[in-house]
């Protein structure tokens, strides 16, 4: 027998949020208030291989400072390096399905101000720092690390 993989639960709860046509702002809700957690965990549990990846992610979200569309996506890739990190399976996998509600549904609008995406980077490398030195990001740290 096969073992299921992220995409079933992926699918599972991309059917459930089209199906009862849950509200934009409510998955953007539940991923905000599981990322915390993942990132405390991404800081206990992350190799070297982790963080490597979190710096790729980084750097690639910052050159592409300036593209919205691929700003969007790579803000995608550098939110699942995260949880990634974490090596939770569950979480990876809920986080995955949430991460690509979000970036289907974001409105590339909310991104069109070089500040908004210059804050995300700078909150983005407070999370690596923490998760390089192995403390934990708590809810007073995090700030809004886990914007869209």
């Amino acid at each position: 027998m096969r073992r299921p993989g992220h995409d079933s639960v992926t699918r599972s709860i991309d059917v459930f949020i089209r199906g009862r046509q849950i509200r934009f702002a409510a998955v953007l809700e539940t991923r905000e208030a599981i990322e915390p957690t993942c990132a405390a965990l991404a800081a206990r549990h992350r190799t070297e291989r982790d963080l490597v990846e979190l710096d790729r992610r980084t750097a690639a979200l910052r050159a592409v400072a300036n593209d919205v569309p691929a700003y969007l996506l790579e803000n995608v890739r550098w939110h699942l390096a995260i949880v990634n990190a974490s090596h939770n399976d569950l979480l990876i996998a809920i986080v995955s399905a949430l991460s690509e509600a979000i970036h289907a549904a974001s409105a590339i609008e909310d991104f069109n101000s070089d500040e908004v995406r210059s804050a995300a980077v700078r909150a983005h490398d407070r999370v690596i720092a923490y998760s390089a030195s192995r403390r934990p990001v708590t809810s007073g740290q995090q700030g809004r690390w886990c914007q869209r």
